[in-house]
């Protein structure tokens, strides 16, 4: 399948889950209600390893509100995840040669885009109370300067202020904040409010295996 085919493809499903996901969680402050899940499609992907905290999951009884909020906040961080990791695979990619060059432009503005989605989503997006007491702020908002740096580093990108080279070099430290970000929020999720930590995972894994998918459509043949 052609790169321009297969990336709008991609958006196409996740505007399919965005409009589903509206569904799901109450508006902020009356505004038109936000999607809770945009996941990228199932691919094959080396997942880096996180470091996950034991955690003994409690008997907590959630209601399906505050069950839904959790898991938006979590899906959240693993979508700041999925944007640096894309950002870092396609950035390899390029400096390898496995992307054509007529091509890099593209998946450059395909990853931005999909950088701008989480952007969009974050302001309706706030963990609970209960979980950012005994969470503490301090995850949230390292979640939140790697989401920003990404974007930072995807906007010089695009308009050719610095290269895959770079990229690749600037975004090294993000990828091990966020990975470590992520691992402590499936811990507390598990641990202090008795979610499935596998099921977490799962998740967690699944939208990151779909980083490979529109690289390889870019791939230079051998």
């Amino acid at each position: 399948m052609k790169l321009i085919a297969k990336l709008k493809l991609t958006l196409l499903l996740l505007a399919l889950l965005s409009l589903e996901a509206c569904r799901v969680l109450p508006s902020a402050q009356g505004s038109p209600t936000p999607p809770s899940v945009l996941a990228p499609p199932t691919g094959t992907a080396t997942l880096r390893a996180t470091k996950m905290p034991t955690a003994t999951p409690t008997q907590v009884v959630l209601s399906e509100e505050v069950r839904l909020s959790l898991l938006q906040t979590h899906l959240v961080v693993v979508m700041i995840e999925f944007d640096a990791e894309a950002t870092s695979e396609n950035a390899e990619q390029i400096v390898a040669g496995n992307v054509a060059p007529s091509d890099v432009e593209q998946t450059v503005f395909f990853f931005s885009g999909q950088a701008d989605g989480t952007e969009w989503i974050i302001p309706f997006v706030t963990p609970p109370a209960r979980l950012q007491s005994q969470w503490g702020a301090s995850q949230w908002e390292a979640a939140l300067a790697v989401h920003r740096h990404t974007r930072e580093l995807l906007e010089r990108w695009a308009n050719g202020s610095t290269d895959a080279a770079q990229v690749l070099q600037d975004i090294r430290d993000d990828l091990t904040s966020i990975s470590q970000t992520v691992g402590e929020v499936e811990g507390i999720l598990a641990g202090e409010y008795g979610m499935d930590m596998q099921s977490l995972i799962e998740d967690r894994e699944e939208a990151l295996a779909g980083i490979r998918d529109p690289l390889e459509a870019t791939a230079t043949p051998p």
